[in-house]
């Protein structure tokens, strides 16, 4: 079951309680929002199959896109490092050339075997709307930052490349704030660890050393 905020009274209403996955759902709502302002909505229904095949087409043209803009920058790059007499540098720092790999950078979709939404479908859809409506308030002087939860489709490399390149400062969740929060107080507290049980005895024993020498 989902926790939701009911009247006293109504926590067992049909209308307040709902499983947490429902197969017969219609379609998805996401909405944002910044303190006096009100952003853009956008609503996801189930994908028909005329646009999942569009959808497979956009993304085998962004993979190629990207292989040739990558492909590019490695040329650009090795370019330069002739021009600066530093072709080797390479082998010299031990570093890895760049180069393209389809099985690890290519734009993937996601599971959608319930009709959810995944990283390209919230990026074509929500953020397309989201992103002109922040850069419009930052226009007007105001600080914006994207906070979104720890969806898969939120999390989506496509969806985070995409935020990057129109560059949208983002917010992590509380979620993560409080557990690197807690690593560092914790590897700190290892740092301020008081001595083992041996050192105490040790320090002790030199104490009555120090008191018995004349």
């Amino acid at each position: 079951m989902i926790r939701t905020w009911c009247k006293e009274g109504e926590q067992y209403d049909d209308s307040v309680k709902h499983n947490r996955t429902r197969n017969e759902c219609c379609l998805q709502f996401y909405g944002c929002f910044r303190y006096n302002h009100k952003g853009p909505c956008h609503v996801y229904y189930p994908e028909t199959e005329e646009e999942k095949a569009e959808a497979k087409a956009h993304v085998e043209e962004l993979n190629c896109n990207t292989q040739i803009r990558d492909n590019k920058l490695q040329y650009q790059a090795r370019r330069a490092l002739e021009h600066m007499n530093e072709s080797d540098v390479n082998l010299r720092r031990s570093t890895r050339k760049k180069q393209y790999v389809p099985s690890t950078m290519d734009y993937t979709r996601g599971d959608r075997s319930r009709s959810g939404i995944d990283g390209y479908r919230h990026c074509e859809g929500a953020l397309k709307k989201v992103v002109p409506w922040i850069k419009s308030l930052k226009k007007k002087g105001l600080k914006v930052h994207l906070q979104q939860d720890g969806a898969p489709a939120h999390k989506a490399r496509i969806s985070r490349d995409y935020l990057i390149a129109e560059m949208i400062d983002r917010l992590w969740g509380l979620r993560r704030f409080v557990r690197e929060l807690s690593t560092d107080l914790c590897s700190n507290s290892k740092k301020n660890q008081p001595l083992r049980s041996g050192g105490q005895q040790n320090t002790k024993e030199q104490q009555r050393r120090d008191q018995t020498k004349p």
